[in-house]
């Protein structure tokens, strides 16, 4: 099942670094963005006024499961987790949240709300391609222009309820900031030999870097999701959004990384609307 999944994603992820000896599969909302740059500054490569994504496909190639698992055993191979639920709204946030972002609302927000929000009633397909079409120019405005009877601006961009129904109704994840770290980072085919974990990532980092002997003493923690880090208790407050059914269906979509990694799939459990086993 495993590797239908893959196919279907992307077989090119990790990246691999022979200067320095290191293998790391970039997960994305689980610290890339600190490590992406802490791999750039060691290289000497770090370009601050340059888009970050940019600046790391000139340095570096990705590498497949296979290549990264064939090369495993000459370099230090590692990953960034977090727990799942905690990536999930940072995600929301910081992407899809009054669809502050329109290259993701044109990418997923509006295939979310159209899959997850009640049609109106006694509206035809092309009064809905309107509607819709009116929420892409309300973006594209100074989003003064008010729209009061457009059910797609009612909210604008999806409601966190819409983005976790969308998730979990996907048989294969369909983006790098949602897809499970298992499927992510071929956990079945790549040995590795840190994980850290953002919950502790001082401590985790130190260890790694003293392992590699990596000169890291100029790199800080970059947290560049909108609306600032999303901690427990604000991760608490968006899961009152959802029911208990939505929360089950969730944690089976994420099962296994709970279970490798060992997360609580009922830490937020008590923070759903109905609070029911």
């Amino acid at each position: 099942m495993q590797e239908k999944q893959e196919k279907k994603i992307r077989k090119e992820i990790s990246l691999i670094d022979r200067k320095l000896s290191l293998i790391y599969c970039p997960i994305y909302k689980a610290g890339s963005s600190t490590w992406l740059t802490n791999l750039l500054k060691l290289r000497g490569r770090y370009n601050e006024s340059e888009y970050l994504q940019k600046n790391v496909n000139k340095v570096y190639r990705r590498v497949s499961a296979i290549v990264a698992n064939r090369e495993s055993n000459k370099v230090t191979t590692f990953l960034v987790v977090r727990h799942p639920f905690n990536r999930l709204v940072s995600c929301y946030r910081d992407k899809y949240e009054n669809a502050s972002k329109l290259y993701y609302y044109e990418a997923y927000g509006e295939r979310m709300i159209r899959s997850e929000r009640p049609r109106p009633k006694g509206v035809n397909y092309k009064a809905i391609e309107h509607l819709l079409e009116e929420v892409k120019i309300y973006l594209q405005s100074d989003r003064k222009t008010p729209f009061p009877n457009n059910t797609y601006t009612n909210p604008v961009g999806p409601t966190f309820r819409e983005f976790l129904q969308y998730i979990t109704s996907r048989i294969i994840p369909d983006d790098e900031h949602w897809i499970p770290y298992y499927i992510h980072c071929s956990l079945c085919r790549v040995k590795y030999d840190f994980v850290l974990r953002i919950e502790n990532i001082e401590e985790d980092t130190n260890l790694l870097v003293k392992y590699q002997n990596l000169n890291i003493s100029n790199i800080g923690w970059r947290n560049p999701t909108s609306g600032g880090v999303s901690t427990d208790e604000v991760v608490c407050k968006y899961f009152h959004e959802i029911d208990s059914n939505l929360y089950k269906n969730l944690v089976k979509k994420y099962d296994l990384d709970f279970k490798l990694f060992n997360y609580s799939s009922e830490k937020f459990y008590h923070c759903v609307s109905d609070n029911k086993i």
